[in-house]
């Protein structure tokens, strides 16, 4: 109950400043955060069809990591920091999964243009 009266785990006397706003907040970042799952594995499967089974593999066990280990970090920071500063681990770690998903999105690209292009040069003709 401690999360709906607005007070931090670590009895600290930060309290926020309006508690509904929490619980919109954290509505309003699963609704931005939940799609990036699938996209993840969308590109890596655009990139590498013909590892499918490897890439499902990986993102599914990524994820489990990412969600125990972020449900820690983001349990820890609310008990030392508080709950506002909490909120903003949740933040750090949306940002790490975009940079890592622009990347892998940046790599995708590159690779289906220069098939493309290897499939579009015309061979030199040799004299």
């Amino acid at each position: 109950m401690q999360f709906f009266s607005g007070r931090s785990g670590a009895g600290a006397d930060d309290t926020v400043a309006h508690p509904g706003l929490v619980l919109v907040w954290a509505v309003l970042f699963g609704l931005a955060a939940g799609p990036g799952w699938p996209t993840i594995l969308g590109i890596g499967l655009e990139a590498f069809p013909e590892r499918a089974g490897l890439l499902s593999s990986v993102n599914m066990m990524f994820t489990n990591v990412g969600s125990m280990l972020g449900a820690y970090a983001v349990g820890a920071a609310s008990d030392l920091l508080g709950m506002q500063t909490a909120i903003w681990a949740a933040v750090a770690f949306a940002v790490v999964g975009a940079v890592v998903g622009g990347a892998a999105h940046g790599t995708a690209r590159r690779k289906q243009e220069a098939e493309q292009a290897a499939l579009t040069a015309e061979p030199v003709a040799e004299i």
